[in-house]
């Protein structure tokens, strides 16, 4: 059964993170460390890692108050059912319905409700397999991260093709060198700074960003499985006796 956990916390927990990412980011501005960094970088790779992590926390923050409202729907619906041991879970046009009480739409009742269509066709309930429907829902809860994690490695992988670009950068100063006077040198070694530091730049911008995103999706991919879990213990330990 899932633990009572307060309202809203994942999203809360979300914008702890966030609000923390926020203030380093206005530290590091304040001290020109994004100009240096980031804003400076002439092949765009850093500023396109940065725009694509901020994207993705924005849609972290979307899945997470999702998320922390299906938490509290299915969390709301076992303290009723405990409070009214009898009371019969049907199936009305209007929606789900536990007891005298309506249920508010949520994942968890569609997932109920689905379930008490098979039971309404098919006898005994205890024999029917939910296998089906618990992948949808799994699917449904926690699909759309699947993009999120792909970001995670596209972040990384930008990074790793700064790498690339810089060390060209770097060589090809010095493969287009044709005299070794002074100024030569001098223009040479600034090229070969410049490549340097786009690989080194990018490099570690793509790997922070990376790994600040992928706490983000573990963390929503940890509250869909208690989600999932919440409303499959529910259905298989209470719904086949309280259905109506």
């Amino acid at each position: 059964m899932a633990r009572s956990e307060p309202p809203l916390r994942l999203f809360l927990q979300w914008l702890l993170l966030n609000g923390a990412l926020l203030f380093a980011l206005w530290l590091c501005w304040t001290q020109g460390l994004i100009a240096t960094y980031v804003l400076s970088d002439p092949t765009w790779i850093s500023q396109a890692i940065l725009g694509l992590f901020v994207a993705a926390c924005g849609h972290c923050g979307l899945r997470a108050w999702w998320l922390a409202r299906e938490l509290e729907q299915v969390t709301a619906i076992m303290r009723r059912a405990r409070a009214e041991p009898d009371a019969r879970l049907q199936r009305e046009d209007a929606g789900l319905r536990l007891g005298d009480t309506a249920l508010p739409p949520s994942l968890a009742s569609e997932y109920f409700t689905a379930v008490l269509g098979k039971y309404a066709r098919t006898a005994p309930p205890e024999s029917l397999d939910h296998a089906l429907l618990t992948d949808l829902l799994a699917d449904h809860a926690s699909g759309s991260h699947e993009g999120g994690w792909f970001l995670c490695g596209l972040l990384l992988k930008l990074g790793l093709l700064g790498t690339v670009i810089g060390f060209v950068m770097m060589l090809g100063s010095i493969a287009t060198t044709d005299s070794f006077d002074v100024a030569t040198l001098q223009r040479m070694l600034l090229a070969m700074g410049l490549g340097m530091k786009v690989a080194l730049y990018t490099t570690m911008i793509g790997l922070i960003a990376s790994m600040l995103l992928g706490a983000q999706y573990l963390a929503l991919d940890r509250a869909a499985d208690r989600l999932v879990g919440a409303i499959v213990h529910f259905a298989e330990t209470e719904l086949a006796r309280r259905a109506g």
